[in-house]
């Protein structure tokens, strides 16, 4: 592995952001370039339901939680349905995803703002194959798009997101998506 300089860091930096405005808010477990992400089994995802994920409890202060909750450490694969899309100001493709009623919120990382994170190949195999289903489209609504995605769980702070579970749980970033009609 190659030790990287500031100076090295500093232009990768520079590289990325002249092509995404990345996010801030707890990004490196966002994207998977925090200490804990080499150490999450990706392979083997516990198979879950919307309503099962909404069940668990957040951490108390989210916006100062520098850690992983334990539910963050582990990846989940849903069946559900997609029924919005969108592109965010930090470059991440906003799903809202659908189960029995209930709605929470997956997301799929700009690869260019997850420089460092071990499953950057996985998140850019999904964004091809966004772009393989919808060309460059930046937002679709009123979906009814099934499909089974895998990554691990995420509390992010409530600010009004649309389709959000009410303790914040997403799946970000999206490491595996199957498009199933």
């Amino acid at each position: 592995m190659k030790v990287l300089t500031g100076v090295y860091l500093v232009s990768i930096w520079l590289a990325t952001s002249a092509y995404a405005q990345c996010g801030h808010e707890r990004w490196a477990i966002k994207v998977g370039a925090d200490p804990e992400a080499p150490s999450i089994d990706i392979a083997n995802p516990i198979d879950t339901t919307i309503s099962e994920l909404r069940a668990l409890v957040p951490p108390t202060d989210i916006r100062h939680f520098n850690g992983r909750a334990p539910a963050e450490l582990q990846v989940y694969t849903l069946l559900i349905t997609m029924t919005l899309f969108k592109s965010e100001g930090d470059s991440d493709l906003h799903l809202v995803i659908r189960d029995r009623g209930k709605t929470m919120i997956a997301e799929s990382v700009d690869p260019n703002c997850a420089v460092g994170s071990p499953w950057l190949d996985d998140m850019k195999a999904v964004r091809q194959a966004f772009r393989d289903r919808f060309g460059n489209v930046r937002a679709k609504k009123n979906l009814r798009v099934r499909v089974r995605i895998t990554g691990p769980a995420f509390f992010d702070f409530i600010h009004g997101q649309t389709g959000h579970a009410e303790n914040g749980i997403e799946i970000h970033p999206i490491l595996g998506i199957e498009f199933l009609n």
